[in-house]
């Protein structure tokens, strides 16, 4: 991963922002020029050490003002550098120790007397650079990397670490703790006019990391099924084997939750067609292998239209009877994750976002395909007469997250100092199934609420669910530790500890979700 990410960037640098980079060397040549043990340096090695350390830099950016770098910016400058002088040549490293004196600013310290008149230049010099350096990470990682490195696409995101792409529940309690002393206030969003993905289409591709085995036979089962659609440009096939496994996970991602629907109709099929060669093709020329932006490959991207357009036709064949018989559990389990992720939102510390159409099911991919109208009145219409009943009814059509967000947001309404200022305690889960259960406290004065969510639900219940939620009987003996009478404010069900907790199946009896209000 780090390799690719270094080489990414570096071809970003070079083929994007070289024009940007150039305005940066010509300022440290002039800073170098003011003291006689730099000014030696060239032009062309100065290049070379800031494109090594804006290529090793492991964030988007740091902040050094004019008072100094503090300790975390140092240590992300010093990794860069280090990073640099591993894959230095040549014998004058020294000025890859110039550049990081001037970032962290140390070196109005070091020869203050050569420098002194360079100040403004030197802080000139840091403010610019920190904005190049946030520039390359979304062109070379999120533009770049989350196109060529997709095992599990959900996982590329806006602001994520390609290192890290997961959170511990642990973790999560640890910085929900965290940000509620420090930040409690910021905004919370899982949806923007720039994310990669939908909201739910994330949360549905999540699913595959609990069955990786059967996801990999049914991609193997695909490739071999499509064979015959696939042509040839330039000598590489169309689509290659990178952008045939990206579509296919948009596919599972993006499909209607009435999974049929789309194959009975032909406008319907033809839009959502457009759609995914529209997306298939940006996400090509983003990964910058087969085509770019700068260099379109025409051929191949005509190849990899046909090739999608093939998959449907007609309608019932091979590869979408396949996907049918895939789908519904995938549909179901991934909507479970939505409505964890939706009340972790609303309640943990922090005010959160909703973007435009996400009340429903948010199936959209980049952008401009998650910038399409939003039939408000469908919402209206919807919000207008929904009760608990009729959302469970009609949870494919988004009812039941619309209901839920309306209940959250009523709540939050309900108890402005608890969410603006309550703190955030996380309570102790044990069972069978206490690694599939997330749960907290938040509280202020006389007011407290406990947060109740799952996780990973396919490890624990198999089988023909029958309704959306079979219950919380798959919870069995799991308990969740709290004294006192709550009241499940989704449901109004009374819950009441006993020997210091509650069980979790009495919390999520009839919703994979709780939000308990004390009595």
């Amino acid at each position: 991963i780090a390799e690719e990410i270094y080489r990414c960037r570096l071809l970003v640098i070079d083929r994007n922002l070289a024009s940007e980079l150039t305005y940066l060397v010509n300022w440290l040549v002039e800073i170098a020029e003011a003291d006689w043990f730099t000014r030696d340096f060239t032009r062309k090695r100065l290049r070379d050490a800031l494109t090594e350390i804006v290529a090793g830099f492991s964030v988007y950016r740091t902040y050094v003002t004019e008072r100094g770098a503090s300790e975390g910016d140092r240590r992300v400058i010093s990794d860069a550098v280090a990073k640099a002088h591993r894959r230095w040549q040549g014998a004058d490293s020294e000025m890859l120790d110039f550049t990081a004196a001037l970032l962290t600013l140390d070196i109005r310290t070091r020869n203050p007397g050569h420098f002194a008149d360079k100040r403004n230049a030197i802080l000139r010099f840091v403010a610019r650079f920190q904005q190049y350096t946030g520039a390359i990470a979304a062109k070379a990682v999120e533009d770049t990397f989350f196109y060529r490195f997709v095992p599990l696409a959900s996982a590329n995101e806006v602001g994520a670490s390609p290192h890290r792409p997961t959170t511990a529940p642990s973790l999560y309690h640890e910085q929900m703790g965290e940000r509620g002393a420090v930040w409690p206030l910021a905004m919370l969003a899982s949806a923007t006019h720039d994310t990669k993905r939908g909201e739910d289409m994330r949360t549905r591709l999540d699913v595959l990391s609990e069955i990786p085995d059967e996801w990999a036979r049914r991609v193997a089962r695909w490739h071999i099924h499509n064979r015959a659609h696939r042509g040839e440009a330039s000598g590489r096939p169309t689509p290659t084997a990178n952008d045939e496994y990206l579509l296919y996970q948009s596919i599972v991602g993006t499909w209607p939750m009435q999974p049929t629907s789309l194959l009975r109709s032909v406008d319907r099929r033809d839009e959502y067609v457009a759609r995914l060669k529209a997306y298939a093709i940006k996400a090509a020329r983003e990964a910058k292998l087969a085509t770019s932006w700068t260099a379109p490959d025409e051929a191949y991207e005509a190849g990899f239209e046909r090739f999608i357009e093939h998959l449907f036709e007609p309608p019932h064949n091979p590869f979408t009877d396949s996907l049918m018989r895939f789908l519904p559990p995938i549909l179901r389990f991934g909507a479970f994750n939505s409505l964890s992720q939706l009340v972790l939102k609303a309640t943990a510390p922090g005010v959160p976002d909703f973007y435009q159409g996400t009340e429903f099911w948010d199936l959209s991919m980049v952008d401009p395909d998650n910038r399409r109208p939003v039939d408000y009145a469908a919402r209206r219409d919807a919000l207008a007469s929904l009760d608990l009943a009729s959302a469970l009814t009609h949870w494919r059509e988004g009812w039941l997250k619309l209901w839920l967000t309306e209940r959250l947001l009523a709540l939050r309404n309900r108890l402005p100092t608890l969410f603006a200022t309550g703190g955030y305690e996380p309570l102790v889960v044990t069972g069978a199934a206490a690694e599939h259960v997330i749960a907290f406290r938040r509280e202020s004065g006389d007011e407290a609420i406990i947060v109740v969510v799952t996780r990973l639900l396919m490890d624990i219940i198999r089988g023909d669910l029958g309704t959306f939620w079979p219950g919380g009987a798959a919870l069995g003996d799991t308990v969740i530790g709290t004294d006192g009478v709550w009241i499940d404010h989704f449901t109004g069900t009374r819950i009441r500890s006993e020997a210091g907790a509650i069980l979790a199946s009495s919390a999520l009896e009839r919703l994979p979700v709780a939000v308990l209000r004390a009595e």
